[in-house]
C-alpha cells in the first residue's frame, strides 16, 4: 500500500488537489499499528467521489487496500481481544492455582509449625520427667541412703535410735549400707552391755541400791551443784543394828534377806531427782538428799527407822525376828559442814552417837539440836 501510495504521488500531474496530495503522502507514510482504517477509508472515498474518473480509476485500489487493512484491523482487533481474554483467563487461572498452591503450602507450613511445636512440647515434657525420674532414682537408690549410712552414724555416736538405709541397686553401695546395719547392730549390743555394766557397775549385786563408788560419784556432783547454787545437802548414815548376831544367829542368808529388806524401805525414800540410796559398806548404809532441810532429813531418818522397825521378818524357824536401825543426820551447810569430809565426818559421829545412846535411834549432827522427841512422837503415832 505505501508503494501504491508513493507511485500514485509520483505519477499525480502537476495542479492536482492538494487534498489528494495530503492523503496520497499520508497513505505513504501511515504506520501499520495503531491506525484507524476505516477512517482513512472514508476520507478515501469522499476524495474518489470528488475526482475525475481517471483519478477515481487510479485510487480504487489504495482504497480497497485501505479497506482489506480495515478489515484485518478489526479481525487484528478481535484476535487481540479474543487473546486478551484467554489471557486474562489464563492468568486467572493461574492466579487461582497459585493461590490455591500459596494456600496448601501455607496449611501444610503451618500444620509442620504445629506438629513441631507439639513435637517440642512433648520433647520438653519427656526432658522433665526422665530429669525428675534420674533425680528422683538419684535421690532415692544413691543420696538417700548415703545420708541415711551418716544419719545412722551420727546417732549410734549419740546412742539414738535411727532408720538403716535399705538395701539398694548398686553393689557397692549395697556393701556399705548392710556394713552399716551390721556395725549398728553390733554397737547397739554394745552399748547395750556397756549400759548393763555401767548399771553393774553402779549398783550393788545383793541389794540393787548404788554402790560406795557411785554413791561417792554422785556426792561430789551434789556437793558442786549446792556449792554452785546455794542449795543444802543432807547426807543420813545409818547401820543395821547387832547385824552381826542376826548373821551368826540365823545365818547370812538371812542377813543378807535383811539387807535387801532394808535396801527397799530406802528406795521409796529416794525417788527425787537426786536423791540417792546406797549401800556403804556392809550393813551400813547412806541416804543424799539435795535441797532439803536438816529437820526435814530427820523426819525422813525416823520414817526409815519406823517403817524398818515394823518389817515382818521371820527365820527358817518361824521366829520373828526384830530389825532396827541407827542414823545420823548431817547437813551442809546447816550442821557447821563445809566439805564432803566434814559432812561425811559429822553424819557418821551422829551414827556413832546413836548408837552409843541405846542404838534404834536417829541423831542429828548439829551443836544447837532441837528437841525432837515430840516430832518422834508425832511420827511413832503416825
Amino acid at each position: 500500500m505505501r508503494n501504491r501510495a508513493n507511485t500514485l504521488l509520483q505519477d499525480l500531474p502537476t495542479g492536482s488537489d492538494e487534498d489528494v496530495q495530503h492523503f496520497l503522502v499520508g497513505s505513504a507514510q501511515l504506520a501499520q499499528i495503531g491506525t484507524d482504517w476505516q477512517l482513512w477509508h472514508r476520507r478515501g472515498q469522499a476524495l474518489q467521489s470528488s475526482q475525475a474518473p481517471p483519478l477515481q480509476q487510479a485510487l480504487a485500489p489504495l482504497l480497497l487496500d485501505l479497506e482489506a487493512l480495515h478489515r484485518l484491523d478489526i479481525r487484528a482487533a478481535h484476535e487481540y481481544r479474543q487473546a486478551l481474554e484467554t489471557q486474562q483467563e489464563l492468568a486467572a487461572i493461574l492466579n487461582t492455582d497459585t493461590a490455591l498452591k500459596t494456600q496448601q503450602i501455607a496449611k501444610a507450613v503451618e500444620r509442620e509449625a504445629t506438629q513441631a511445636h507439639h513435637y517440642g512440647i512433648w520433647l520438653l515434657l519427656l526432658l522433665g520427667l526422665f530429669t525428675a525420674l534420674t533425680l528422683l532414682a538419684f535421690q532415692r537408690y544413691l543420696l538417700r541412703p548415703i545420708l541415711l549410712c551418716n544419719a545412722a552414724l551420727e546417732g549410734l555416736n549419740r546412742e539414738q535410735y535411727t532408720v538403716l538405709p535399705p538395701p539398694t541397686l548398686f553393689h557397692e553401695l549395697d556393701t556399705i549400707s548392710r556394713s552399716v546395719r551390721q556395725y549398728s547392730d553390733l554397737t547397739r549390743q554394745l552399748q547395750q552391755a556397756n549400759r548393763e555394766l555401767l548399771q553393774l557397775s553402779q549398783r550393788d549385786g545383793m541389794t540393787g541400791l548404788a554402790n560406795r563408788r557411785y554413791f561417792d560419784s554422785v556426792l561430789l556432783d551434789e556437793y558442786a551443784r549446792a556449792c554452785r547454787h546455794g542449795h543444802n545437802l543432807c547426807l543420813i548414815m545409818l547401820d543395821v543394828d547387832h547385824f552381826k548376831r542376826i548373821n551368826d544367829t540365823y545365818g547370812h542368808l538371812f542377813g543378807d534377806d535383811c539387807l535387801r529388806r532394808l535396801a527397799g524401805v530406802l528406795a521409796q525414800y529416794s525417788r527425787r531427782a537426786g536423791d540417792l540410796a546406797a549401800r556403804y559398806g556392809g550393813e551400813e548404809f547412806a541416804l543424799i538428799l539435795p535441797e532439803m532441810p536438816l529437820n526435814e532429813a530427820w523426819q525422813v531418818a525416823e520414817q526409815i527407822r519406823q517403817q524398818t522397825q515394823a518389817l515382818q521378818l521371820y527365820s527358817e524357824q518361824g521366829e520373828r525376828v526384830a530389825l532396827t536401825i541407827s542414823a545420823g543426820v548431817a547437813s551442809l551447810p546447816e550442821s557447821g559442814a563445809r566439805d564432803i569430809e566434814q559432812l561425811i565426818e559429822q553424819a557418821d559421829q551422829a551414827l556413832y552417837k546413836a548408837k552409843h545412846s541405846g542404838r534404834n535411834r536417829v541423831e542429828m549432827a548439829s551443836a544447837a539440836a532441837p528437841d525432837l522427841s515430840r516430832t518422834a512422837q508425832t511420827l511413832t503415832h503416825n
